[in-house]
């Protein structure tokens, strides 16, 4: 998934545990439930987001960056 430069994604779940991998190096805030974390994050940066939690990602970079998400059933 490409984020361009201040996109942002809705408060969303997914019914599955998702581990979202920082293929390019980016600058975002990560919302999972009510806590909120800025920073730049490098590629190879893991996150863990549990099943049923309302999660988002907002970019606050300049340039775009990627993430790819992987579903754990």
């Amino acid at each position: 998934m490409l984020f361009a430069p201040g996109s942002r994604e809705p408060m969303h779940t997914h019914p599955n545990d998702l581990l979202t991998v920082q293929l390019t190096r980016g600058t975002m805030d990560i919302v999972i439930g009510s806590n909120t974390t800025r920073g730049e994050r490098a590629a190879g940066f893991v996150q863990f987001l549990p099943r049923s939690v309302g999660h988002a990602y907002v970019s606050t970079d300049t340039k775009p960056f990627e993430l790819m998400s992987v579903a754990i059933k």
